[in-house]
């Protein structure tokens, strides 16, 4: 059985997406989330894991939810709704310092700036000692050390993981490792987020949903019976798959 949705976006046609309970964990019906959605129709999106957590790279109206390359081509809908291979880097920019984040909503990993905003949960879920600043319109509202997990609210959050043996209690700011920068309250920080296609000019997409591999690019059919991050393609599995017709309107084909 063959489903095929079509909609012009560029005449009015609105395409979004829906995080299963309002969150990156968790799971909920396809009907719920079109229900509550008030959706005209519904098709399962991108790859998640056993906790529900999608995979890959994930804005919705501009917000970005996640950035976590899986190394597939995107759906990237603006004014026109095309799908490409995008590169996506983020930053923490202060007056004093520029430094990339690679886990944005993807957990707590040491070493690194870790950020967290609402999309991740009530809290940043980390359950060991830990510096976390609390951001908030640009600027540093809070600054915690502590081995409990912190909430996030409205606002965001940027933790970096301290040795497990170190107690937060008995820490100063001054004894702060190396690879942890020492912001004060008030200070000025950007969180930064940079897209480019594949021809390395700068874009800023509204909406980008990362798929699977590519199934027909540029009129020729290249799909592979195995792909990097999906593994084997040939399983009988219930799929959807997305694209750009002739006049340029966006295409779900749903193989049940």
């Amino acid at each position: 059985q063959m489903y095929v949705l079509e909609a012009d976006v560029r005449n009015g046609a609105q395409v979004s997406g829906a995080l299963a309970q309002g969150s990156i964990f968790g799971f909920e019906t396809l009907g719920s989330l079109a229900r509550s959605g008030k959706a005209k129709a519904a098709v399962n999106g991108m790859f998640f894991d056993d906790l529900g957590s999608p995979a890959g790279l994930l804005c919705e109206g501009g917000r970005w939810i996640r950035i976590s390359d899986i190394g597939t081509p995107s759906l990237v809908i603006d004014q026109t709704p095309s799908v490409q291979e995008i590169a996506v880097r983020a930053f923490w920019q202060s007056k004093k310092r520029r430094e990339p984040i690679y886990s944005y909503n993807t957990g707590a990993y040491h070493g690194i700036g870790n950020v967290f905003t609402a999309d991740y949960g009530e809290s940043n879920r980390v359950f060991r000692p830990q510096v976390t600043y609390r951001l908030k319109e640009g600027k540093v509202t809070e600054r915690l050390l502590t081995k409990e997990p912190v909430a996030v609210g409205e606002d965001i959050l940027l933790t970096y993981l301290l040795p497990e043996d170190m107690a937060p209690e008995l820490t100063s700011w001054q004894q702060l490792p190396a690879y942890i920068p020492v912001l004060e309250p008030g200070e000025e920080i950007a969180i930064q987020i940079q897209v480019t296609d594949g021809a390395g000019r700068e874009i800023k997409p509204q909406t980008v949903y990362q798929t699977g591999g590519w199934l027909v690019k540029d009129g020729k059919i290249v799909a592979k019976s195995q792909e990097d991050f999906i593994g084997y393609t040939t399983s009988l599995q219930p799929r959807t798959a997305v694209g750009i017709n002739q006049k340029g309107n966006l295409l779900f084909l749903v193989a049940d």
